[in-house]
């Protein structure tokens, strides 16, 4: 009999990737506000079953299905709100709403997919057993969510993942390289920045190697991050690789280009209501995954050239 998944954040950018990889496998029950937000490829799959639902309100989630696993992506990501009450109420309500879910069958398994900006910044790689110094309004709510799966009685992993990019991501290197074909380059004022990321693809992959190796996973927090770190040198090196010829304006973020560049970003939080974390350019965030990589025998495929590439052909 086929097995049946729970997954939240399936129309996000992870989401879109990793619910068709489940559906080959099992069935698929997504929660959600839209089901128009969902591509008809997954939409009129046959193990797919959308479930209107809002995990930021508090009413109760009603149903006879029995997930044996709950993966829960869906929350606000770094910069989608401006104050520890909107990321509160993006993150740590839906996660609680989750653990009430899944605490109706205690075998029920949880995947949290957390973030690596938990760890704060450091210029030394971090492990899952460096302190958590997360500062950000959206750290700190990331911090709490895992404290709350931790605290619940059935078993999970939680994921720290790095900054994603991919075809379907809006993050750190896709927004750097959407302005990059704009002929802008955003350089960080710190000389010595550097930053670790994975491809969505990647990350999908280890997803579905945990759900094979449950047992051996189950408890534990595995940090997901490329093997390799990126560099402000080696980010303008790729992209003027991958699109030669390329005319553009190189912007340090220091002195008067990051006085200006506050003001900017101080107008779209007011009103745009959302809020771009300079920190993460400025400040390098390192990350060793190897303890996921021996663990559970995984190899990280895509490297930062290939991903980009990948990224550049889904938009030609």
């Amino acid at each position: 009999m086929i097995q049946t998944i729970l997954v939240t954040g399936g129309s996000g950018s992870l989401g879109l990737v990793l619910v068709p990889e489940l559906l080959k496998k099992y069935r698929v029950l997504c929660l959600g506000r839209n089901l128009l937000s969902f591509p008809n490829l997954i939409r009129f799959d046959p193990n797919f079953v959308f479930i209107e639902f809002d995990l930021e309100k508090t009413k109760e989630f009603k149903t006879k299905e029995n997930p044996v696993f709950i993966i829960h992506l869906a929350g606000k990501v770094s910069g989608e709100a401006t104050s520890l009450e909107e990321y509160k109420l993006g993150n740590e309500i839906p996660t609680a709403n989750i653990l009430k879910i899944a605490a109706k069958n205690q075998k029920t398994g949880i995947l949290f997919s957390s973030s690596t900006s938990v760890y704060g910044f450091s210029e030394t790689a971090v492990t899952e057993k460096s302190p958590l110094k997360g500062n950000t309004f959206y750290a700190i709510s990331k911090i709490e969510c895992e404290s709350l799966v931790e605290k619940s009685k059935n078993p999970f992993v939680i994921l720290r993942i790095a900054s994603v990019f991919g075809p379907t991501n809006k993050s750190f290197l896709n927004k750097l390289l959407r302005l990059f074909q704009y002929g802008i380059l955003l350089y960080s004022g710190n000389p010595n920045f550097k930053k670790s990321m994975v491809y969505s693809s990647d990350v999908v992959e280890a997803i579905l190697l945990i759900l094979e190796k449950w047992k051996k996973a189950s408890g534990k927090i595995y940090n997901i991050a490329y093997p390799e770190v990126l560099s402000s040198q080696e980010i303008e090196s790729l992209f003027s690789k991958l699109i030669p010829g390329k005319f553009f304006v190189r912007l340090r973020l220091k002195g008067f280009i990051l006085f200006l560049f506050n003001i900017v970003n101080f107008l779209i939080s007011k009103i745009l209501k959302k809020k771009i974390n300079i920190e993460y350019i400025q400040e390098s965030s390192i990350v060793d995954s190897s303890r996921f990589e021996k663990d559970l025998n995984f190899r990280f495929k895509t490297t930062f050239e290939e991903g980009i590439q990948n990224i550049l052909k889904s938009k030609s």
